[in-house]
């Protein structure tokens, strides 16, 4: 149930409460009458609000996180993925085209960008 109250008290201004009551009956079991109190229960339905409202944000929270993730997952694998070919077509060219003496030092260097990128793509869970 719900009851009205002064707005200065409460930020929506309802108050909540729960009811109980009992008939009571004399011997032949007429109801005699009736007795029953109120209960204040308006604490506990704004915890449950504010409850459901953190939850709510919790949620928005886990979910903008997941996006930035997202994202930031797709912008690193683009770059890695160019890293990787070049590398790889660097080695392939090399091995054709260049003298020994000159193939090693560039050789090395393609290998580390390849062994670089492949240690970022696992950190971020790239196959």
């Amino acid at each position: 149930m719900r009851i009205a109250a002064p707005p200065n008290k409460f930020p929506d201004g309802i108050r909540w409460v729960e009811s109980m009551s009992y008939a009571v009956r004399d011997e032949a079991g007429t109801v005699t009458s009736v007795q029953g109190w109120l209960l204040d229960v308006s604490p506990r339905k704004m915890n449950e609000r504010l409850v459901n409202e953190r939850l709510e944000d919790a949620l928005e929270t886990k979910r903008a996180t997941e996006t930035f993730l997202d994202m930031l997952s797709h912008e690193m694998r683009n770059p890695l993925s160019s890293i990787l070919q070049l590398a790889d077509g660097i080695l392939s060219l090399l091995e054709d085209l260049m003298k020994p003496d000159t193939i090693e030092p560039l050789k090395d260097s393609a290998q580390t960008i390849t062994l670089c990128a492949r240690h970022m793509k696992t950190i971020i869970g790239i196959d």
